[in-house]
């Protein structure tokens, strides 16, 4: 009678262990079905009767996004447990029973009409149509599908205008989505501060502007706001998307340079990728959102790992656990410790070349006994200064007598290179911060600004035209 009694359990129970096992085995291969949702951790125990799995995603547009880290992480933790006591007071149990899906982290990110708050508890349980009308032939991979779609049903395709208009990227992290289209970010989905920049554009000479957002362990160049159009169906759904023009991981950012108050340089890993130079007075405010940035990918890594004990992190991708610490070397660069230092070499070198000028006016008033102390600081002046400043400083020279935009970018690429050169050697005595002074205050200048601000289409009708006679 016992026997009799124990075999519907026992069958139950093969029924849940097995369909366990078979869920775990095709949740391995989630990351290659569906594109933003990460197997991320799996418990199991069979005595107790405990299977939860966790999945983070970040569901991108319908036809995905290279861009998916902007996309705010939402958390799920599927339970599908096997009570004995339940099952002998006749309640259903998994599969025959739905799975309790929470959602732990990122809920506000959904629409209140896919979540609901459990009573009991207080968790917020996922809610969409695989879990509402649960049968037992449907899966866990039914669920995250279900769950997929149902958050892209308000992100429609990009559409042709999307990959219009807009400045390309002046770096060398060119953004763009499958199919060539140009990557964009809900702007509901923004939960950062979006800084007013401006960068001189290399290729056309003129002041450009570019948006700057730290989010998510990214640099976001924007795209800057479009220019106001004919209002079409097309363009009133553009007006809820802002696009990126370049979006760089803060892992591969080699060096910050700041200018209080004045710029802020990011020099980049890949040699390929010339360093970037942007005007803002919100420097203060940049650097304190990029240390913040940096500690929290160490506290991040930290929850996950003490988040619940028993847990077995999946062999899938996952962050690397020496991400703070390859990041903390930025921390170093955004020092005022590190800016005195530039100021140390510029007052040496300005106050090497006052001592010669004094010397030489000596000198020209016939006080011959200062000539050997003005040829002295004549050679100190030629160690002290860099020899690629003095030839960027002879090209000013010549910008200044004949101001153009060809000149213009050729000393603002010479200035970058400089400062990417020293930056390249790992320079900490302050010759990086040197080049990036020298940059700003001739952008600075009243004679950049005028040649800057001139609109590079209006020489455009005068290349190519022979001038003089033929």
């Amino acid at each position: 009678m016992a026997t009799t009694a124990s075999t519907p359990s026992t069958r139950q129970f093969g029924i849940w262990r097995s369909r366990i096992h078979r869920e775990c085995e095709k949740c391995a291969s989630v990351d290659a079905i569906y594109a933003g949702v990460t197997f991320h951790e799996l418990y199991v125990d069979e005595e107790r009767g405990i299977a939860r799995a966790r999945f983070h995603c970040f569901v991108p547009f319908r036809e995905g996004s290279s861009a998916l880290a902007m996309v705010p992480l939402v958390a799920l933790e599927v339970s599908m447990p096997y009570d004995q006591s339940q099952l002998a007071n006749g309640e259903a149990q998994f599969p025959f029973q739905a799975p309790r899906v929470e959602i732990y982290k990122g809920f506000e990110y959904l629409p209140r009409e896919m979540r609901e708050t459990e009573a009991a508890t207080g968790a917020v349980l996922l809610r969409i149509t695989a879990l509402t009308h649960w049968t037992p032939s449907n899966t866990l991979m039914m669920i995250l599908q279900d769950f997929v779609e149902t958050v892209q049903l308000n992100d429609p395709q990009p559409t042709a205008a999307a990959s219009e208009g807009g400045a390309s990227p002046v770096g060398g992290h060119a953004a763009a989505g499958r199919n060539g289209k140009r990557l964009r970010l809900r702007k509901r989905d923004i939960h950062g501060v979006v800084y007013n920049c401006q960068e001189v554009d290399t290729r056309t000479g003129t002041l450009c502007s570019v948006p700057l957002l730290l989010q998510s362990g990214n640099v976001v160049f924007l795209a800057p706001p479009s220019k106001p159009s004919r209002a079409t169906a097309a363009s009133h759904k553009d007006d809820e998307y802002i696009f990126v023009n370049d979006l760089v991981p803060l892992k591969e950012i080699a060096r910050i340079t700041p200018q209080r108050g004045k710029s802020i340089t990011f020099f980049f890993k890949s040699r390929n990728a010339h360093c970037r130079t942007l005007l803002t007075r919100q420097t203060e405010e940049i650097i304190a959102d990029i240390q913040r940035m940096i500690a929290a990918v160490g506290s991040k890594r930290s929850r996950e790992d003490d988040s619940r004990n028993g847990y077995h992190r999946n062999s899938g991708p996952s962050h690397d656990p020496n991400d703070s610490g390859a990041l903390s070397h930025l921390l170093s660069f955004l020092t005022p410790e590190q800016t005195e230092k530039a100021k140390e070499v510029s007052n040496k070198i300005v106050g090497k070349l006052s001592r010669w000028g004094s010397s030489v006016s000596r000198f020209l008033r016939g006080d011959d006994e200062h000539e050997s102390a003005q040829h002295h600081h004549q050679q100190t002046r030629h160690e002290a200064n860099d020899p690629a400043l003095r030839e960027i400083d002879q090209l000013k020279a010549q910008f200044f007598r004949y101001p153009s935009k060809a000149k213009m970018i050729e000393i603002t690429n010479r200035y970058q290179q400089l400062a990417e050169s020293h930056a390249h050697r790992g320079s900490r005595d302050g010759r990086v911060e040197k080049a990036v002074e020298e940059l700003q205050s001739f952008i600075e200048h009243p004679t950049s600004q005028r040649v800057l601000l001139e609109d590079y289409a209006a020489e455009a009708p005068n290349r190519g035209i022979r001038v003089g006679p033929s």
